[in-house]
């Protein structure tokens, strides 16, 4: 008997070399098993297709998903997620409209790949981007477009794209940091997380209190709340400008310390 071109199944459906479970066993699937269940599965191709829709939720028993809808392709090893997605797994929670699970040749998921409002939540880190990937456990993650990371305990930045590798969180494309004293902008921005320590490379620029600072490098010690700016330093406040090649501003202290060669000038007051 020839089967049907395409079968529509209530359940569950199991993707691999194992038999599809039976709907609300308890068992997690196998190893070598992407399990896929929902209201209704449609099953083509001699399974090469399959489309899943109402109350999706997909596991390889260490990453689980949840949606509106799926389609997976095994020509691709894709599977392509919609409505509302939900990810929980090593990395943390993650939600976007739309996400693309990468599965590697265990039917395990290697990649994910989120779009649309994505948010990835994940030891007190909250980032948001138009776009989200990583891999599952790399701890390597990439964000692009309208990046924002809050980072604990009250570190924020913000950026075009963000690539975080062992803790280290890089920011390019108009890249700023918000601490408790002010804002720090740069063209590069690399905050680590375990040391609470950020350097900013390229057209720096910080405003605090009536103080506007520029310079091409700067460090901050966001716990020791001090500040190290280098390389053509400009201080502009009320009625002066100082030009110097290193200042430290200690913002617990209020105050400003300039090293090496210093040029102070004063401007003169306007009319009363």
């Amino acid at each position: 008997m020839r089967l049907l071109a395409a079968l529509v199944i209530f359940g569950s459906v199991a993707v691999g070399g194992a038999a599809a479970p039976v709907a609300g066993a308890a068992a997690r699937p196998a190893p070598d098993v992407f399990e896929l269940q929902a209201a209704e599965v449609v099953v083509s191709g001699g399974g090469r297709l399959i489309e899943a829709r109402g109350d999706v939720r997909a596991t390889d028993g260490r990453t689980t998903v949840r949606a509106g809808a799926a389609r997976y392709s095994a020509a691709e090893r894709r599977v392509h997620l919609s409505g509302g997605v939900a990810v929980v797994g090593p990395e943390g929670s993650l939600r976007a409209a739309t996400v693309i699970l990468a599965l590697d040749a265990d039917r395990r998921i290697g990649a994910v790949d989120a779009v649309g409002g994505a948010e990835l939540i994940t030891g007190g880190r909250v980032l948001r981007a138009d776009r989200i990937r990583y891999a599952v456990g790399s701890a390597e993650v990439t964000a692009t477009g309208n990046v924002t990371a809050l980072l604990p305990p009250d570190l924020s930045a913000a950026g075009r794209r963000l690539a975080l590798r062992r803790g280290v969180a890089t920011l390019t494309g108009q890249a700023r940091l918000r601490h408790r004293d002010g804002v720090l902008e740069a063209d590069t921005l690399e905050v680590s997380e375990a040391d609470q320590v950020a350097q900013l490379r390229g057209n720096v620029r910080s405003r605090w209190q009536e103080v506007s600072i520029t310079a091409q490098a700067a460090t901050l010690y966001h716990r020791e709340r001090r500040a190290v700016f280098r390389d053509r330093v400009t201080v502009t406040s009320p009625g002066r400008t100082l030009r110097t090649a290193l200042l430290t501003v200690y913002y617990a202290q209020r105050r400003i310390v300039a090293e090496g060669e210093t040029t102070i000038r004063l401007e003169e007051e306007g009319p009363p």
